[in-house]
Order: structure tokens, then C-alpha cells, then sequence
């Protein structure tokens, strides 16, 4: 008897990595001989890291465990087998199924749109937006957006709120404005947006 089965080792994105195990069990008063064992998998991604490779035994109603690694290099569901088959004390065997899913870590892109023209005196504000996107395979996490660059305190994030996610193949908008001074000359900074994108955690969009 395996326990689990099917062993379900869940999801790991791609560069990560997740673990579990599985007990062959003895239920019977007598020790069990297992003369057969076949590991039907492809590694990568499984790894065993644990139990025996060939012939063992079992002591009566004791079990042993078996653990693997799941350490992805490619998008989707993964799927393996072990085979264990019993000499005694009676002729049985056991098919164990290993499942486990992957994707590719948040990744994020963007394009933009340039700041209005200012072109009377009494112009005070100018708007533009940039537009973030999720191109990885995991829900994209924005956690900050803030000015930097050379005059940050001349521009404004208007929206959205942070924190925000942006679903895998989505987007957002984000909207900015620009706040004239005074003295009108040429004025910059960089948008940052600070996320858990594996590609730029710190995107600045100048």
C-alpha cells in the first residue's frame, strides 16, 4: 500500500523548486520483500531524494518513505510513476502516480504615452499614461509607484492605488501628470514601479 497515492507534489514556478513524500506500507504481521523497484519519470524536473533503488524489505507493519524534489524548466503539468513489486509475503504490486505544475515567474513589459504639450501661460498641468502588462505566467504584484529622476517633485502619480496585481496576459494604466513651476524649462524623472516581476523588480520608465 502507497499512502498517498497519487502523490500530488503541487506547483513551483519555473527556477523554484517543491518537495514531498509517500510511504510504502507494511500492513501485515510479516515482513515484506520487495524484489522490484522502477522509477518512471523524467529528470529533470522530479529528482528522488530518498528511499531505495533496489530490493528491500519491508519489516512487518512498518513502512518506508519515499520523497522527491520537483525543480521545473518548462511551463505546464508534469507526470511520473513508481513501480514496487512484492515477493512475499504474497506476489502483489504498486503503481504510485507523481503529478506536480509549473509556469514562468511574473515578467513585466510597458508602453507609454508622452506628456501634453504645455503651450500657454496659463498651463499648469500636463498628463500622460504608461501601460504595464504581465507578460510572465504567474499573477504580476505591483507594490509601489513613485517618482524619481532628476525633478520628482514636479510629477504625480494619480492612479491606481497600489498595491495592485495585473493577471497573467493583462494590463494596467498607469495615469501621471506633470506640474509646471514658475520657471518654465525642461523638467524630467523616471516612473518607478517597484513588483515582484522576475525581469525588472525595479522598472523605471523615463
Amino acid at each position: 500500500i502507497a499512502r498517498p497515492n497519487p502523490l500530488d507534489l503541487g506547483f513551483a514556478a519555473i527556477g523554484e523548486k517543491t518537495s514531498g513524500s509517500f510511504y510504502l506500507v507494511n500492513p501485515s504481521a510479516v515482513d515484506m520483500q520487495i524484489d522490484s523497484i522502477a522509477s518512471m519519470f523524467p529528470s529533470p524536473p522530479f529528482t528522488k531524494l530518498s528511499g531505495p533503488d533496489t530490493a528491500f524489505v519491508i519489516p512487518a507493519n512498518d513502512s518506508i518513505r519515499f520523497e522527491f524534489e520537483f525543480a521545473p524548466e518548462s511551463e505546464g503539468a508534469s507526470s511520473g510513476q513508481m513501480f514496487f513489486h512484492a515477493l512475499a509475503p504474497c506476489l502483489d504490486s504498486v503503481l504510485v502516480d507523481i503529478t506536480a505544475s509549473s509556469s514562468r515567474k511574473p515578467s513585466i513589459a510597458f508602453t507609454k504615452t508622452d506628456f501634453t504639450v504645455l503651450v500657454c501661460a496659463d498651463d499648469t498641468v500636463s498628463f500622460a499614461s504608461a501601460t504595464l502588462r504581465n507578460t510572465g505566467g504567474l499573477p504580476l504584484s505591483v507594490t509601489g509607484l513613485r517618482f524619481g529622476g532628476l525633478h520628482p517633485g514636479d510629477f504625480r502619480v494619480l492612479s491606481p492605488p497600489v498595491p495592485f496585481s495585473i493577471p497573467v496576459g493583462g494590463s494596467e494604466v498607469v495615469q501621471v501628470a506633470f506640474y509646471t513651476k514658475t520657471l518654465r524649462s525642461t523638467r524630467s524623472g523616471d516612473l518607478l514601479v517597484e513588483s515582484n516581476a522576475e525581469n525588472t523588480p525595479t522598472l523605471i520608465i523615463p
